[in-house]
C-alpha cells in the first residue's frame, strides 16, 4: 500500500508540475476582458435600435426581415427608412424595368407587416449613372414634414 500511496503521489506531482507551464497570459486576459465590454456595448446597441421609435408589437429586424422575403430579379432596394413608429416608409431603389415596381409593392403589402401601407407618391426616372435601370422612389407618408 505504501508504494501504491507513493506512486499516486509522484503522479499527483508530476500533474502538478505541468499545470504550472501552463500559464495565463496577461494580455490575453486583458483582451478577453475588452472584447466582452464591447460585445455588452453592441448588444446593448442593437437592442435600442432594433426598438427605436417603433411600437411594442414589431421591431426593425421584422420589416427588414419581411422586406428580405420580398425579393424580385432585377430590383434592389437601396435605402429604407421607416417614420411615424413604422407606420410610414420611405422605399429607394433600382429597377430592371420599371413596370416592376408596381409588382414589388403589391408583393410586399401581402406581408402583414405592410398591408396597412399606402404609397401615397412613387417616382420613376432613368439616370445617367444606371442607364439600363430605373430609379424609383416609394413614400407612404401622406405629407414629406413628417419625418
Amino acid at each position: 500500500m505504501n508504494s501504491e500511496n507513493k506512486r499516486l503521489e509522484s503522479d499527483i506531482d508530476e500533474r502538478h508540475n505541468a499545470l504550472e507551464l501552463v500559464k495565463i497570459d496577461p494580455k490575453l486576459e486583458s483582451t478577453l476582458k475588452q472584447l466582452k465590454l464591447k460585445n455588452a456595448d453592441k448588444r446593448r446597441v442593437t437592442s435600442y435600435i432594433n426598438n427605436m421609435g417603433l411600437d411594442s408589437e414589431h421591431s426593425v429586424t421584422q420589416f427588414y426581415e419581411a422586406l428580405s422575403e420580398n425579393v424580385m430579379p432585377g430590383l434592389w432596394l437601396s435605402e429604407i427608412v421607416l417614420y411615424n413608429q413604422a407606420s410610414d416608409i420611405v422605399l429607394k431603389g433600382l429597377a430592371r424595368n420599371a413596370s416592376d415596381v408596381p409588382i414589388y409593392i403589391e408583393r410586399m403589402k401581402s406581408k402583414p407587416l405592410f398591408e396597412s401601407i399606402s404609397f401615397h407618391s412613387m417616382h420613376l426616372r432613368k439616370v445617367d449613372k444606371f442607364p439600363l435601370y430605373t430609379e424609383f422612389n416609394l413614400d407612404s407618408r401622406k405629407q414629406k414634414d413628417e419625418g
